[in-house]
């Protein structure tokens, strides 16, 4: 019965994601810190991150498939013998992208800021306080 609102290729996708860390970010550079730079290490996970948020899309994935996606990533990578505390990480770090709402397209956020801006000059003259245009 519920088969039909789980995606059955989450876990899949969750290992999948897991092969892709391992490539980029091998168990020696997690076991000798000090040999990758920290901004390397986020620019490699937000690339997984955002692989993760394309697989989301395309199988519109609910809340157990992520999960799945989620436990099966973490198990995989701690499997191979990475620390938890990078286990963990990435695998929080995972979740919240997963669950982050999609960013607003860059026109929309360009004429929010504007009638943002607007607003702010009607309150300002309403008040009695006189702002400049910009």
């Amino acid at each position: 019965m519920f088969k039909s609102f789980i995606s059955p290729q989450a876990a899949t996708h969750g290992e999948s994601l897991a092969q892709e860390l391992i490539n980029r970010y091998p168990l020696e550079l997690d076991k000798s810190p000090g040999k990758i730079s920290a901004a390397r290490i986020s620019r490699i996970l937000e690339g997984i991150y955002e692989r993760a948020r394309q697989i989301h899309a395309e199988q519109k994935l609910g809340l157990i498939g992520k999960t799945r996606m989620a436990h099966a990533f973490k198990w995989r990578l701690r499997d191979e013998g990475y620390s938890n505390a990078f286990v963990d990480l990435a695998t929080e770090g995972l979740v919240v992208y997963l669950n982050k709402p999609a960013a607003p397209a860059p026109e929309l956020e360009r004429a929010e800021c504007k009638r943002a801006r607007k607003a702010e000059r009607i309150r300002g003259r309403a008040s009695g306080d006189v702002t400049p245009r910009g």
